[in-house]
């Protein structure tokens, strides 16, 4: 029988091959790695929040550290500050009078500025910041 548009032929034609043989296994392998990309969130989420108590410890460590060693360099500080009455009293013995030198009183002044230093009290978050601070030479 031959119509308008060819021929016909009602032939029951060849078993079709199965396309979706993988569909199962493709989900199941889908799904299985989707929990475990969830399970690396997870862990990931629990990793960060152990890493910043832990950060959160340290810090406080620290302060309290900085403020022992303040503490210490305070009381070294007051320990070593200079108290003129516990030094010797030294006396330049009087010149004659018949050589009067109006330069030797200011020179000895001069001469005894330059000896004593004075003390500078620091705060304690300078007395830290010193002891970090980078010596280079």
């Amino acid at each position: 029988m031959t119509t308008l548009f060819g021929s016909t032929n009602f032939a029951p034609a060849a078993p079709a091959a199965k396309k979706n043989t993988f569909l199962p296994f493709l989900t199941v392998l889908f799904l299985v790695s989707y929990g475990l990309m969830t399970m690396l969130i997870v862990e990931q989420g629990r990793t960060i929040e152990n890493q910043r108590a832990v950060m959160r410890d340290l810090l406080r460590d620290s302060e309290q550290l900085a403020t022992l060693k303040a503490q210490i360099l305070a009381q070294r500080n007051q320990k070593n500050t200079f108290n003129p009455n516990a030094l010797p009293q030294y006396r330049i013995p009087a010149l004659p009078s018949d050589h009067p030198s109006s330069q030797a009183v200011p020179q000895h002044r001069a001469f005894s500025e330059k000896m004593q230093k004075p003390t500078v009290q620091r705060p304690a978050s300078d007395l830290t910041n010193a002891m970090r601070a980078l010596k280079t030479i």
